[in-house]
């Protein structure tokens, strides 16, 4: 079964559409980390095209949950730093300054990039076949290390995933 970050990121993303306002906030601590070094993690995991791809995706599934956010037919004017910057606060909440750095290296490689690239390719296209074995087990190795397991969390938090929805809704230019 694949675990991986992008996935983790696109489910959740999708899940926050589907808003459950009974549910609590869990308090957690921020962890000191440097905005500059989390805001490339973000841009070498594409996290901004990620995200409209995954919005516009459920935009078409269930417009009528989306449309109720403004996402729809704001996604396409938000630029790639603005949602970056949504989500920047979370990031910092989940992931520390030395699992940013091990992310960075991992993803800003030439293994990293071209993964990036093929799995934004499969979940737009709903085809899980793009990815090579090889990459497959890099990416299996990245997510069982302390970096990915950050990400995970960060990935499955519904919480992060509606306020970074309801920014993208509220956003003016």
């Amino acid at each position: 079964m694949r675990f991986f970050f992008l996935i983790a990121v696109a489910i959740a993303t999708a899940g926050a559409l589907q808003i459950d306002e009974s549910a609590a906030s869990q308090t957690r601590p921020s962890l000191p980390a440097n905005d500059a070094l989390s805001l490339r993690v973000l841009q070498a995991v594409k996290y901004a095209d990620l995200t409209r791809i995954i919005t516009l995706k459920m935009c078409k599934r269930r417009p009528q949950l989306v449309e109720q956010l403004s996402a729809c037919s704001k996604i396409g004017a938000v630029p790639n730093v603005a949602i970056e910057k949504m989500v920047l606060p979370y990031f910092n909440r989940y992931v520390s300054p030395d699992d940013a750095k091990a992310a960075l290296v991992f993803w800003s490689s030439a293994n990293g990039a071209k993964i990036s690239k093929n799995m934004l390719r499969e979940i737009a296209d709903d085809n899980p076949t793009l990815l090579t074995p090889d990459e497959k087990q890099l990416l299996t190795s990245l997510n069982q290390s302390d970096a990915g397991a950050a990400r995970s969390r960060l990935a499955r938090d519904r919480d992060v995933s509606q306020a970074v929805i309801r920014a993208i809704g509220a956003y003016v230019p």
